[in-house]
């Protein structure tokens, strides 16, 4: 039996016995929207000062995490953009959490880079202090100190971060399946959503407080539960890790592919290159802002450009639909 099915049914073992102890569990693939497997809960986009949030595509996954460098799909965030889980009681003093990320650079001016916090308007969060810039940097429970190995993260890799937390306010941080840290958050009560907001928020860091200390990056698997979860279960999940990664390879034909758009930056027209062949040409064109709207579409037919001229000046999102695939890239309209 692969191990991918043991993982299956491993899943389906713990969603029943959670169903039938009353405990519940949300899981946001973040693939192609923001709403959790049951479509009963979204997220909600944040955006950054310029009003850029972010696109669902794909990444290649380095091979210092899993071998092989294979493509999986999820969500890119742009710097100091993100997304919050509207809590609404959905959990109180226990909890996991658990999100699969990446950041695209540990070198910006700030010194940090935040993961989560449960406010916007203050620094109380979990972020990466960057201790050596830009190649690593440290797990750091603000403003309470550094925590877990020094100068572990990396902008190359995807981590697997699990913060187990008891009403007693004890946290296990576990990366990558091992405990990395503990943190007693039993006096300060800072690490569960707060009044009147009730939120978690996740890579965003508010221009308020500082701008430009987020980094760009790239996430997918987000878990929330209203009760701890054991040791055992934590190591399960690590173990299903890639292959929970790049599980939407075998349920998907229609994978974002990388897509070249040129020239870029572009005044009046547009044009686009892939990496292997060319997709055939038939099909749809679209062009889209960052927050997701449509804002043109064109029949491929046999066109390869396509008119921007009257587009305002900003960043964009290429779209190529054809019979069996997606390509997306991005694009400056100067």
């Amino acid at each position: 039996m692969s191990h991918r099915v043991l993982a299956q049914l491993l899943i389906v073992f713990l969603l029943f016995y959670t169903e039938l102890s009353g405990q519940q569990s949300l899981f946001f693939p973040l693939t192609n929207d923001f709403a959790d497997e049951g479509n009963t809960r979204s997220l909600q986009v944040i955006p950054n000062n310029d009003g850029e949030t972010g696109v669902f595509g794909t990444f290649q996954i380095p091979p210092t995490t899993c071998a092989g460098e294979d493509l999986t799909e999820g969500y890119f965030f742009e710097r100091d953009a993100g997304f919050e889980f509207l809590n609404e009681g959905f959990i109180d003093c226990e909890y996991t959490l658990q999100i699969a990320f990446k950041f695209d650079d540990l070198d910006n001016n700030a010194g940090w880079v935040r993961i989560l916090s449960f406010t916007h308007t203050d620094d109380i969060g979990l972020y990466l202090n960057l201790s050596s810039p830009p190649d690593q940097a440290t797990l750091e429970f603000w403003p309470n100190g550094t925590v877990g190995t020094p100068d572990f993260f990396n902008d190359t890799d995807v981590y697997q971060l699990t913060l187990v937390r008891q009403c007693d306010g004890m946290m296990d941080i576990y990366v990558n399946g091992e405990q990395f840290a503990e943190f007693d958050d039993g006096i300060t009560q800072q690490y569960i959503p707060q009044p009147p907001n009730d939120y978690i928020v996740f890579f965003r860091d508010h221009p308020s407080v500082l701008a430009n200390e987020a980094s760009p990056g790239w996430t997918k698997n987000f878990t929330l539960a209203d009760h701890p979860w054991t040791l055992a279960q934590v190591s399960d999940s690590w173990n299903s890790f890639c292959d929970d990664l790049l599980s939407a390879n075998e349920i998907s034909d229609n994978v974002h592919l990388a897509l070249t758009p040129f020239p870029n930056p572009a005044a009046d027209y547009v044009s686009f290159r892939v990496p292997d062949a060319k997709p055939a040409r038939r099909g749809l064109a679209n062009i889209y802002d960052l927050q997701g709207r449509l804002i043109r579409q064109y029949q491929l037919d046999r066109q390869s450009f396509f008119d921007i001229s009257q587009l305002s000046s900003g960043t964009y999102i290429l779209e190529i639909l054809t019979d069996d695939s997606i390509y997306r890239g991005k694009f400056i309209k100067e």
